[in-house]
């Protein structure tokens, strides 16, 4: 799994691939509001499909 956080937008970026190339696997954002962490957006990729990486994903759920 490999973590990034940005600061300018205080969210935390998982990416979990399904296998080297990341072409399949989860994503997750979680946005800090100065409590705690909330998940804003969770987008997923069952399907190694050899062409789109983790920002192309299908969103299965979002958070304003």
């Amino acid at each position: 799994m490999n973590l990034t956080f940005n600061e300018k937008s205080r969210e935390l970026i998982t990416l979990e691939k399904g296998r080297g190339l990341g072409d399949c696997g989860v994503q997750t954002r979680w946005r800090f509001d100065g409590q705690r962490f909330r998940l804003v957006r969770y987008a997923a990729q069952p399907q190694c499909d050899n062409w789109q990486g983790a920002d192309a994903w299908a969103t299965q759920w979002v958070s304003g």
